[in-house]
């Protein structure tokens, strides 16, 4: 892996990768087969011209200086990129791919995949060209690099790339104002005389499906297709079916889009006016099943979270997760899906049962709620020792739970690390007994405490010791958040929500991944490519725009429902691909 495709990667998590968007080129959808496995369309990037029409603040975010300046340096070492370390064959799939993921990020265009075997695919890729020809030439002299074409399309050469590693051969071509690739058989030129005929029937009703007013890429994923290769390829008499416990044969399709969608103020959740505004990124996907679930799915189908439960948790966390998850149901579920393992399971489980002397399922398990928050604030230690989670006592479990976990620390004690014994330390907060297991590992240590009406979990005793202020202390808790509150609003409540609170993280981790990046240089600045870090955009240019994101997952009658919005873009899926070849 280089420097390069790392730091393109990381940049993609908030750099204008396919944003601001531009508009979907319909006859592209032409090229696609209706028997399509795997479906990919973009918009490509709409060029912002100043600052006084820019909407959301994703678009004022991709103005920047620094930023644009960013993405220009990323384009150039794109068009220099230049393996020195692989071989012929490997240096020029990973070339074009290169040049080939900025393409889809910035041009209209289609990717798909309609035949997948054990040992090959079929699948081809088409980016609509700038009218201005320079692209198109640039590229064509590109491709006269790889050598004499393997043969013509429409009096166009076609270049054969073939890598041991690749599931087939590659081929790419420019016809007429397109670049083309191909992978497996003959593909470009069936891709091509698609090109008379009407784009499948499913990608009408794909693109009306969800309201965002500015839509960027366009995705579908036939999972009951895909599934049926995914059974033939994994035909190795494992002792659990995974495609089963997994839940691939509830599943029909996955779809997804990205883009903008436009502000809008927010009410609170007493009813009152919110002058906050929301707006900018946002990523909505849904899985539709074709039956209820009975797999690991089915634990994601539980009742909707309240606002009332997510009250545990600070409306300043800078990271935020809450879900519905009955503990003990998981267990029961996860169980009944083992098949013929579960025997062995449930002996492993019976043996911990009989040397702590209870009863993992009714009395540790059946003592608990079905509502986990996990979070970290500035005021629990942050995002390295900050990390508290909470679970709800069920009513009259209180002492149940207390006498068990008494028990469990009693072995523990008795155990011996490095021919010491384990001491348990004990500390006394708010009249709340604090207990704290070290690991002598990392963790260091695992600190729990049993409250009035719940269980808190966390690496260390200061962080629980500051959610018990933080529990006397009238700040506002999670609900009074906007970006949250708008869940509710937009959709119906959800059963998983996660908050980043991305300008308190940018603060944070922004200068840690600059060092790294300066560090890591000296390792790869003399293999494949001379990246300009100075060029990297300070940490101002992300807080000045960055606000809370929020990602929730709902279900509906069709499925499950993804929703993420936030300011900063998210990360982008061509480059991922290609940090993942270069691997």
């Amino acid at each position: 892996m280089s420097l390069f495709l790392l730091v393109a990667y990381v940049l993609s998590i908030s750099l204008p990768v396919g944003l601001p968007p531009g508009e979907f080129d319909r006859q592209l959808d032409r090229l696609v087969p209706e028997d399509t496995i795997a479906y990919w369309s973009s918009a490509g990037i709409a060029t912002p011209e100043g600052l006084e029409h820019l909407s959301t603040p994703t678009e004022r975010f991709l103005a920047e200086p620094e930023i644009r300046a960013a993405m220009e340096e990323l384009r150039e070492q794109a068009s220099r990129f230049a393996p020195q370390r692989a071989n012929q064959q490997r240096a020029q799939v990973l070339q074009l791919g290169a040049r080939l993921a900025l393409l889809l990020a910035e041009q209209p265009a289609v990717a798909y995949l309609h035949q997948l075997n054990e040992d090959s695919l079929r699948g081809g890729i088409a980016v609509r060209l700038r009218q201005d020809g320079e692209q198109k030439r640039e590229l064509a002299k590109f491709l006269e690099s790889f050598g004499e074409p393997a043969r013509k399309v429409l009096n166009h050469p076609v270049y054969a790339l073939d890598h041991p590693d690749a599931p087939g051969r590659f081929e790419v071509a420019i016809v007429e104002d397109l670049l083309v690739l191909g992978v497996g058989g003959a593909e470009i030129e069936t891709m091509l005389m698609r090109r008379r005929g009407e784009a499948p029937a499913w990608i009408g009703p794909l693109r009306d499906r969800f309201n965002i007013e500015r839509p960027a890429t366009l995705a579908r994923v036939d999972v009951e297709r895909l599934r049926i290769r995914l059974e033939e390829l994994v035909r190795n008499g494992l002792p659990v079916d995974p495609i089963q416990m997994f839940g691939l044969r509830e599943m029909k399709q996955f779809v997804a889009v990205t883009g903008l969608d436009r502000p809008q103020a927010v009410a609170s959740n007493s009813g009152k006016a919110n002058p906050e505004v929301t707006g900018g990124f946002v990523r909505l996907a849904a899985l539709d099943l074709n039956r209820e679930p009975q797999s690991l799915l089915s634990l994601l189908h539980g009742q909707p979270l309240t606002a009332e439960e997510l009250s545990s948790v600070p409306a300043n966390a800078q990271v935020a997760l809450a879900a519905r998850l009955d503990v003990r149901q998981a267990l029961e579920v996860f169980a009944a899906n083992l098949g013929d393992a579960r025997a062995q399971a449930d002996d492993g489980l019976e043996r911990i049962e009989q040397s702590i002397g209870i009863k993992v399922r009714e009395q540790l398990l059946g003592s608990l709620g079905d509502v986990w928050t996990l979070h970290t604030s500035v005021d629990t230690g942050g995002l390295i020792a900050g990390w508290v989670a909470t679970v709800p006592v069920k009513d009259r479990s209180k002492v149940q739970l207390a006498l068990a976990l008494d028990r469990v620390r009693q072995v523990a004690e008795r155990q011996r690390i490095g021919g010491r014994p384990l001491k348990i330390d004990w500390v006394k907060h708010r009249d709340v007994d604090i207990y704290s297991v070290p690991t002598y590992n990392w963790p260091p240590a695992v600190s729990y405490a049993v409250t009035e009406d719940r269980l808190v979990i966390s690496f260390l005793p200061q962080a629980i010791k500051a959610f018990l202020d933080a529990g006397s202390n009238p700040s506002p808790r999670l609900p009074a958040n906007a970006r949250v509150n708008e869940q509710w609003q937009r959709g119906g409540a959800p059963t998983v929500l996660v908050k980043l609170d991305t300008r308190r993280i940018a603060e944070e981790a922004r200068p840690w991944m600059l060092l790294a990046f300066y560090t890591l240089r000296r390792h790869w600045s003399r293999q494949d490519h001379d990246f300009d870090l100075s060029r990297l955009p300070g940490v101002a240019a992300f807080t000045r725009h960055a606000d809370d994101a929020v990602l929730t997952l709902r279900h509906d009658d069709r499925g499950f429902v993804f929703e993420q919005r936030q300011a900063l873009p998210g990360p982008s899926l061509p480059i991922l691909l290609l940090l993942m070849m270069s691997m």
